[in-house]
Parts: C-alpha cells; sequence; structure tokens
C-alpha cells in the first residue's frame, strides 16, 4: 500500500504541472507578450523606385548615404558619402539592395504600444536612424535598436507612431553597411585581346614563371608560352589557372590592422600575379596562402584588402609538371616536311607531306626513301605510330639547376615547312634518364629512356622510337597491298 501511495504522489504533481503549462498557453497573449490581435505590419514598406535618397547614421556618427540618378531611363544608384574612395567601382547593384533592405521593414511583433521606458529596447539612443527620402520630397524615419535575446529579431520604431515592434535582426545587418562593402565584387575585367605577358611568382616553392600571351581572334581563346625559366607550352592547367585568377569574384572586402596583415601573411603573399598589357598597363594580384577556405589578398587597383573563396580561385599550387605540355617538342604534323634521327646505333630519314594528318589518303609518307603508309587490318597506319612516338616525348622531370655540358647521345631533327627547325639532343643524365637540349640550349628538363626502348607490342599506342622505327620496318618489308598485321606470338 505504501508503494502504491509513493507512485500516487508524482503522478498528481505531474498532472498539476500539465494543467498550469495548459493554462499558461491559454493565457499568455494577455500577460505580457508584446503581442495584439491585429496590426498593421507595414510600418514602413516602400519599392525602391519610390525612394530618392536614403541615409543611415549609427550610434558612433558615422553614416552611409546612397541617392538614385536616372540616367538613360535607367536608375542608377551612388555613393553619396564624403569617405569613398576615387577610383573605386562601387557596385550599384549593392547599393540598390541595400536600398531595398532598409526601405521595406516588416514587422513581426508588436511589442508596445506605448512604452515608458525606450532604453529597454534600445531605442532611446537607437544603433542605427534610417532616413528615408522618396522621389515625391516626402520623408521617413525608421529607428533600430538592441537585438532581442536570441538574435533573430532586432527592435524598432518609425515617425509615424510611438509604437516598438521586431523585425529580422538582418536588417541591422545591412544597416551597419560602410563604403567598403559597396565594392564591385569583380576587381578587374582581363581583355585576353589586350593582355602581352604574364608574372607568376609561387614563394611556396620559389617559382617565378613568365609566359607570353598569344591570343587567336578566331576562336576568343588564349595560348601560353612560358619564357622563363624555361621555355614551352603552358598546358590547359595553366591557362585555368589565369581564368580563375583573372575573373574571380571577391567574397568580401575588410579593413585589415598591421597585426592581421602579418597574421594572414600579406606582408609577405605566398602568391603574386602580375599581367602586362599591350597598352603598357599592369594589373597586379597578391594572395595568401589558404586559410579556412579562403585566400587573402589585395591589389594594385585598389587600397582595400579582400577575401575569395578557394572554390573561386583552384590550381595555385598545381605541380610545375603539369603546368607545361607534357611532351618535350611537340609538332603539329602538317606543319614538318622531314624528321632526321641519330644515334650511335640507329639512323634515319622519316619525310611527311601532308595538309592534314599522317594517315588521311592524300599524305605521302616514307622512311628512307621507302612507302611509308603502310596500315593494319582494323586500319592502324604504321607511319603514325612512329611520327607519335617522336614528337610526343613526354618530359620526366625538372633541374634547372643542372648544367650539363653538350655531349649528345640521340639527336632529333624536325624540318618544318615554314624552315624553322628543331634540333633537340638528348645527353645522357643517369641510367634512366636524358638531359634535353633544344637548338644548342639545355632546356631544364629531362626524359625517360623508355620513350625510347618501350616496345608496346599489339598496343600501338605505347611505342617508343626505335621498337617503333622497327614496327614500321618491318610493315614496309612485309606488307601485302600496304596491309600488315603484328604477328601474334
Amino acid at each position: 500500500m505504501k508503494s502504491l501511495k509513493k507512485l500516487l504522489i508524482p503522478l498528481a504533481i505531474l498532472l498539476v504541472l500539465i494543467i498550469l503549462t495548459v493554462v499558461w498557453f491559454l493565457i499568455k497573449p494577455s500577460i505580457g507578450s508584446g503581442e495584439v490581435n491585429e496590426f498593421d505590419k507595414n510600418v514602413v514598406v516602400y519599392k525602391a523606385d519610390e525612394v530618392k535618397k536614403i541615409t543611415v547614421t549609427k550610434a558612433d556618427g558615422t553614416s552611409v548615404s546612397a541617392e538614385v540618378e536616372d540616367i538613360d531611363s535607367e536608375r542608377v544608384w551612388n555613393l553619396v558619402n564624403s569617405d569613398t574612395k576615387e577610383g573605386v567601382n562601387y557596385s550599384s547593384t549593392k547599393i540598390e539592395t541595400w536600398v531595398i533592405m532598409l526601405s521595406q521593414v516588416v514587422a513581426n511583433s508588436l511589442i508596445d504600444e506605448n512604452p515608458s521606458d525606450l532604453a529597454l529596447y534600445g531605442l532611446d539612443n537607437p544603433e542605427y536612424v534610417i532616413d528615408i527620402t522618396l522621389r515625391d520630397g516626402s520623408t521617413r524615419k525608421v529607428l533600430l535598436g538592441n537585438n532581442t535575446y536570441d538574435n533573430v529579431n532586432v527592435y524598432f520604431m518609425s515617425d509615424s507612431s510611438t509604437a516598438v515592434y521586431t523585425t529580422v535582426a538582418m536588417k541591422s545587418q545591412f544597416a551597419d553597411y560602410s563604403p567598403i562593402d559597396f565594392i564591385d565584387s569583380k576587381i578587374y575585367t582581363m581583355d585576353y585581346s589586350n593582355l602581352s605577358k604574364i608574372k607568376f611568382e609561387r614563394f611556396c616553392d620559389d617559382y617565378i614563371f613568365e609566359a607570353d600571351c598569344v591570343y587567336d581572334s578566331s576562336t576568343a581563346e588564349p595560348s601560353f608560352y612560358f619564357t622563363s625559366p624555361f621555355s614551352i607550352k603552358a598546358s590547359p592547367y595553366f591557362k585555368n589557372l589565369v581564368d580563375y585568377v583573372a575573373t574571380f569574384e571577391v567574397a568580401k572586402f575588410i579593413d585589415l590592422t598591421d597585426d592581421e596583415i602579418t597574421a594572414y601573411g600579406l606582408d609577405n603573399p605566398s602568391f603574386h600575379f602580375t599581367f602586362i598589357m599591350n597598352d603598357g598597363e599592369t594589373y597586379e594580384i597578391y594572395l595568401s596562402k589558404n586559410i579556412g577556405g579562403f585566400f587573402y589578398g589585395y591589389t594594385n587597383v585598389s587600397e582595400d584588402y579582400f577575401t575569395v573563396s578557394d572554390m573561386q580561385i583552384k590550381y595555385l599550387e598545381t605541380p610545375i609538371l603539369e603546368l607545361l605540355d607534357s611532351y618535350i617538342c611537340y609538332q603539329t604534323v602538317s606543319d614538318i616536311s622531314s624528321i632526321k634521327y641519330t644515334s650511335d646505333d640507329l639512323s634515319f630519314e622519316f619525310k611527311i607531306d601532308t595538309k592534314d594528318s599522317i594517315s588521311s589518303e592524300e599524305a605521302t609518307v616514307s622512311l628512307n626513301s621507302r612507302n611509308a603508309k603502310i596500315y593494319s587490318s582494323d586500319n592502324r597506319c604504321y607511319a603514325a605510330v612512329l611520327y607519335e612516338a617522336l614528337s610526343c616525348i613526354e618530359i620526366n622531370g625538372i633541374e634547372l639547376d643542372a648544367n650539363p655540358e653538350l655531349n649528345s647521345s640521340v639527336n632529333i631533327c624536325f624540318y618544318r615547312k615554314d624552315y624553322d627547325t628543331q634540333n633537340i639532343d638528348f645527353v645522357v643524365r643517369d641510367n634512366d634518364t636524358y638531359y634535353v637540349f633544344i637548338n644548342g640550349t639545355y632546356t631544364g628538363f629531362y626524359v625517360n629512356m623508355k620513350e625510347f626502348i618501350v616496345d608496346g607490342g599489339t598496343d600501338t599506342y605505347n611505342y617508343g622510337i626505335i621498337p617503333a622505327y622497327n614496327l614500321l620496318t618491318a610493315a614496309i618489308e612485309n606488307n601485302i597491298n600496304n596491309v600488315y598485321d603484328i604477328p601474334e606470338n
């Protein structure tokens, strides 16, 4: 029996608590919730095209003011602050968004129709005073005070009544804007047709790259050719890197103290780009390392520091070899008249005449004066196998500090139809690799010897130069009606 009583007492207490809770919610609106059944929520609501000017004055005495100007039937918003900076592009779109946010203040709660103490809401000395001038000359005023305890809403009142309301706290965030928040997020618009050179300093590995820009007006696309510390065409990865850096949009402009400049590495940036235009203009970008998904930076065209998301800029630390064309001296076959190969063990001359591909019907090809247009049963051209082996020698590594002597073990000479000659020498580096010289100058690159000796067997897309020569020779000697198939082992 005593056990039953022990159970009944907590149950009774629980029942009383449930009843009190229900009563609380039933009477809550009438004992100080600050809400009434009906009130006009549209306290201050104007469309942007009704507004002529808007000024926000902060509690510290600073202010931001914007005014609209009609230009060729378009409304253009401009900042009219005395502390705006000359030469800085302020975004009319950002300003208009700010105007829309602050000229439409909709109440989500009526707190007190006749407050006795505005200090309870921070409205005795408002955080922000918004003065709105309409196009008809009339004016309105909105006061923003403290945030509510949960920081979801902010207390406000207008000049049309004594009532205190709440609205979304985002209004305060917009009211706190300063001129720096209106700077156009796109700092610079790159005109590739006017771009001459790029210099990219990457201090994380102490490389300084310089590249020329060659603009193709027919495709409106640029190509890049490194001139330092090596001479070679840049890869699509470098083109993508340039695109990112030349077209990124700022996440946010920021004011930094001297200590913050040091903390973010901007006194010693990790990356520095210089774009040199044909008209002599230069555009420079300095970036920190990646810090929490953002790069901090500045440019020579703006005094303001900024952050940019690592989704906006990529490939800054791409391995060097990926920034270069894969091949030591790739040549388009239609530009070539002949190729001579010379080593201690093998010499040959490979003549080509085509306006298209080496496999095309109109092409004529010879190896040591013998017809080399031999095909497999599935139409693979063996002359193409040899040409690919000669022109697609992949770079294996970079060794800029080396100073090898030109004691050539292998020489490949490409004779072009424009009478230019690419003379490539391969000098033994170690048991597996060759240093590469082009036209008598060390390139800074080395290649693997397998580029000369790998035998792909039936895989005709994986042949080194010597096996490719042997394969074409076998096809020339053993073809039937210009068709030859590799014997199965």
